[in-house]
C-alpha cells in the first residue's frame, strides 16, 4: 500500500515483542529439533528489547557456535557465554554503528550513562535529536533512555575510563 508520495517515508521496522520472539524460536525449535529454555528466549528478549538485528544475530551465535550439537537444548549459561561474547568480541556491525554514534555526542553520552539526573527528551536539543536518528537513545515518557540493555551495556564500556586515577602500590 505505498503511496507514489512516499519517497520522505522512513521505513522502520519494529521491534520484536516477546511474543514475536518465542514465536522466532519457536520456528527454529520445529526446524531444528533444538530446544530453547523458556528462561533463554525471556533473557534474549530483555536484553535485546526484540531488536530484531540483535535478536537474529543471538540466536545465530546460540545455535551456530555456543550449542551447535541440535541435539542439546539451549540453556540460561549458553546464553550467558554469548551475551558475553557479544558483551566483550563480537564485531556485530549494528553495535559498532552504535557505539561510533554515541563516541561522536560524548558529552550528552556520558551524562546519560553516568549521571542520575533525568534529561528531557526534545528534538530540538540537536544532540538528542541526532542519537535519535541513528538509533542510538529513544523517549521514554518523556526522557532520553537507552532502551536496548545491551547497547547500555556496550556503550558503558565503550566510555568506561582506561585509567580510574588509582595506582598500584
Amino acid at each position: 500500500r505505498a503511496s507514489p508520495f512516499n519517497i520522505a517515508d522512513e521505513v522502520q521496522l519494529p521491534y520484536f515483542t516477546l511474543a514475536e520472539v518465542e514465536e522466532l524460536i519457536g520456528q527454529s525449535v520445529s526446524a531444528s529439533g533444538q530446544s530453547f529454555e523458556p528462561a533463554v528466549i525471556r533473557a534474549i528478549y530483555a536484553n535485546t528489547r526484540g531488536q530484531p538485528g540483535l535478536v537474529s544475530a543471538l540466536c545465530l551465535h546460540l545455535v551456530t557456535t555456543v550449542v551447535p550439537d541440535h541435539t542439546r537444548p539451549v540453556t540460561l549459561e549458553h546464553f550467558y557465554a554469548a551475551l558475553k561474547f557479544f558483551l566483550t568480541h563480537k564485531a556485530d556491525k549494528n553495535i559498532i554503528n552504535i557505539v561510533q554514534k554515541a563516541l561522536q555526542k560524548k558529552d550528552l553520552m556520558l551524562r546519560l550513562l553516568f549521571s542520575n539526573e533525568p534529561i528531557e527528551f526534545s528534538f530540538d536539543v540537536p544532540d538528542i535529536a541526532w542519537l535519535y536518528a541513528h538509533g542510538v537513545i529513544d523517549d521514554l515518557d518523556g526522557y532520553v533512555a537507552i532502551l536496548v540493555p545491551l547497547y547500555a551495556k556496550r556503550l558503558i564500556n565503550a566510555f568506561r575510563p582506561l585509567i580510574n586515577g588509582e595506582t598500584r602500590a
